[in-house]
């Protein structure tokens, strides 16, 4: 288990009850929520979410989306103002829940713990969440999200949401300390955009992308051999 996330109640919501409205109501009225989907597998156009996880102080409520439909959600993902979302390679999930046409707010509900890692230690790729975390064990990351699920799956999937608002805290403290909360803000406001882009795809066009390496030939012949006209004598 992870230094800072025991002691938190687990919720598993296997099916619509009576109470869902309440549940709603709560965790709407969060400051922030620690958000997971886990999924049938990587491609949200071919894939189903199948569990999602949200995390309070000391809560968890897991979700079984193939019997709660996603859009019982839909305020929590589609509303301007409410929780902030916190989570893991958020990218990820917002590839499914634009999908499922329940995403509609603003990036600046978002806080994606791999993404604010690679910013405040200058890094290149995202760490993954176990690197972060040391002690959580994603032995179940890859088992089967389709079937019968076991009690072990559940209990992952709300760590999987509970671990990132455990880190949430300190990465803000140290995003304040450096003076990076701007960059960050412009981070997380584009990342509902950059998934959007890899959901739909981008106008392309091949011809002015065959001028543009013509013309990068050009000036890579030079720079290989060196300036036209000069001797590497002089």
């Amino acid at each position: 288990m992870p230094e800072g996330v025991e002691g938190f109640e687990l919720h598993y919501i296997p099916e619509v009850g009576p109470g869902m409205g309440e549940l709603l109501d709560l965790l709407m009225r969060q400051p922030v929520l620690g958000v997971d989907l886990e999924t049938t597998g990587l491609d949200p156009h071919t894939a189903r979410p199948r569990l999602l996880s949200l995390a309070g102080e000391r809560f968890a409520v897991v979700v079984d989306l193939f019997r709660v439909p996603l859009e019982v959600f839909r305020p929590l993902f589609s509303w301007e103002e409410g929780p902030l979302l916190v989570g893991h390679n958020l990218k990820f999930d917002l590839l499914f829940l634009l999908k499922a046409g329940v995403w509609r707010a603003s990036g600046k509900r978002l806080w994606d713990t791999g993404l604010a890692h690679q910013v405040l230690h200058a890094q290149a790729r995202m760490p993954a969440l176990k690197d972060l975390a040391p002690g959580l064990d994603k032995t179940l990351q890859t088992s089967d999200w389709g079937g019968p699920l076991s009690s072990e799956q559940v209990a992952y999937a709300g760590l999987d949401a509970v671990v990132p608002l455990s880190l949430y805290g300190e990465q803000k403290k140290r995003a304040r300390a450096m003076g990076l909360e701007k960059v960050l803000e412009v981070e997380h406001r584009a990342l509902p955009a950059v998934a959007w882009m890899e959901l739909r795809g981008v106008p392309f066009a091949p011809e002015l992308w065959e001028e543009a390496a013509r013309e990068a030939e050009r000036f890579r012949v030079p720079f290989r051999f060196g300036t036209p006209g000069r001797s590497h004598q002089s």
